[in-house]
């Protein structure tokens, strides 16, 4: 099914907006915000979630101009998972177009607990396309895939920024095996890091193969 915004969206405390598994929704931002705080879920061994988790096949698009994306909005105000998670964390396939993911850590970095990444996607997620998007986030990697499949990101924004409680790239491609990962086309890839002593990238695939990037500018923190 498809679900529109009409108006800006806060959820409730202690709540976000679930994609259950065989599900397929289109979710239209419409150039609306919906936003939230992180939740700790201890249903899913206290695990933390933002205002999207995605276990079905999500389609989050804004049917607006390019000037005038929908947001999702995580303000993370307070530690809740010793892992990272997402504004947008996927279990399922998902296909971005047109919108903004943010994450806005605010909390004192104690070491232990993760900061929120903009995208999160666990073990065997599926990314078909990431298009004229806009990924931010303040602590962490703004797009993290731990294996799983990624098809093609093109014309998008990835800012990240490197703590010791976050992932070390703006984007970055996470896990094991021989994962075989798409093409980056047209993108602008950021990564902040206030430690100059902290080696990072702004783009880092660990582990498999990337198709290839074209076309992209990619800043690590010393330029």
């Amino acid at each position: 099914g498809t679900v529109k915004l009409l108006q800006n969206v806060i959820l409730p405390n202690n709540t976000y907006l679930p994609v259950a598994s065989g599900n397929t929704l289109t979710l239209d931002l419409n150039g609306k915000t919906l936003s939230a705080n992180g939740v700790s879920d201890k249903t899913t061994n206290w695990e933390g979630y933002g205002p999207i988790v995605n276990n079905g096949n999500l389609a989050l698009i804004s049917s607006t101009a390019l000037t005038d994306k929908g947001v999702v909005q995580l303000n993370e105000t307070a530690a809740v998972a010793f892992d990272s998670y997402g504004a947008l964390t996927n279990h399922g396939t998902v296909r971005m177009e047109n919108v903004k993911l943010v994450s806005e850590s605010t909390f004192a970095d104690d070491e232990i607990h993760g900061f929120a990444c903009a995208y999160y996607g666990k073990e065997d997620a599926t990314i078909t396309t990431i298009q004229n998007c806009e990924l931010h986030a303040n602590r962490t990697a703004a797009l993290y895939q731990y294996s799983g499949s990624v098809g093609k990101l093109s014309d998008s924004v990835f800012e990240g920024s490197a703590t010791i409680g976050g992932k070390p790239a703006a984007v970055f491609l996470d896990g094991y095996g021989n994962q075989h990962y798409g093409t980056i086309e047209n993108c602008t890839i950021t990564l902040h890091c206030d430690d100059p002593d902290y080696s990072v990238a702004a783009l880092d695939v660990k582990c498999g193969t990337l198709e290839g990037v074209t076309g992209c500018t990619i800043t690590r923190p010393d330029g």
